[in-house]
């Protein structure tokens, strides 16, 4: 069986493998203050924790509350209606998906996961299609010429996801279902001991997916995550954190199917 390497979106032919070192710190927790919610601190527009309006910049920012409430299935469900970002897509979950931030092309907007940018050894793009978004606890959308602080393919923009990051002694676990035989689960376990803080997620989502054409049947998808952290706090009020995010599954399109595999270590 052919495997590209590729992107990311449930349902789509293509495969990625990404080992890469941060570009800078992780990003500040966030805050609840009125001043925060409606100016909130951005770090992806100028490298530096600062203020929505002192970066001079085109920015938005999709908190976890937002996440939470929608409930995404895709990043793409996310980036719909974000002023200034489009998209399209070859079909339904994990088909081929391109971004356009302010009309310009798809290889022009930068993807980054906590400072660590993925990007596509064959087409140039991201790989949308295949990102789990129960991994994530905000996004920040810069759009405009502050996206050259990252280089000329981010002429038309920047968008970053920041990873769950939570440091509360706690496990959940949640179950959900509904139709074209789709399935998701949802476990996590996260805590502090003493000075040393670690956190495991996994999230399994499967569906048999829609007839992309007719009389071809449909087309399923499957995608696994699993996200993991541990951070260690030292006297001297340094800290260091290892991450480690895998991505994998396998999508069906017409004519056959790919298995695809997306990793961060940071």
């Amino acid at each position: 069986m052919n495997k590209p390497v590729f992107a990311i979106k449930p349902l789509a032919l293509l495969c990625l493998s990404s080992l890469s070192a941060p570009l800078f710190a992780q990003p500040i927790s966030s805050l609840d203050s009125a001043d925060t919610r409606f100016n909130p601190i951005i770090v992806t527009a100028t490298l530096s924790a600062k203020t929505a309006d002192e970066t001079l910049a085109s920015v938005t920012v999709i908190d976890e509350e937002q996440i939470r409430l929608q409930q995404p299935k895709d990043i793409i469900d996310l980036l719909k209606g974000q002023p200034g970002v489009d998209f399209s897509s070859n079909g339904g979950f994990g088909k081929t998906t391109s971004v356009y931030t302010r009309g310009a092309a798809s290889d022009s907007t930068v993807l980054l996961v906590d400072g660590i940018r993925l990007q596509s050894a064959t087409s140039g793009g991201a790989s949308w299609q295949f990102l789990t978004p129960n991994l994530f606890e905000r996004f920040e959308i810069v759009r405009g010429p502050r996206g050259g602080l990252y280089g000329a393919d981010a002429a038309g923009g920047v968008i970053q996801g920041f990873l769950a990051n939570s440091q509360a002694q706690r496990m959940n676990v949640s179950v959900g279902g509904g139709s074209f035989g789709s399935y998701q689960v949802n476990a996590g376990v996260s805590g502090q001991h003493n000075s040393t803080r670690y956190q495991l997620v996994a999230n399994q989502f499967t569906t048999d997916g829609i007839e992309i054409k007719e009389g071809e049947g449909r087309r399923g998808y499957d995608n696994t995550s699993v996200l993991a952290r541990l951070g260690q706090g030292f006297d001297s009020g340094a800290d260091l954190s290892l991450l480690v995010m895998h991505t994998q599954g396998n999508t069906e399109f017409v004519g056959g199917n790919t298995d695809y595999r997306l990793q961060v270590l940071g």
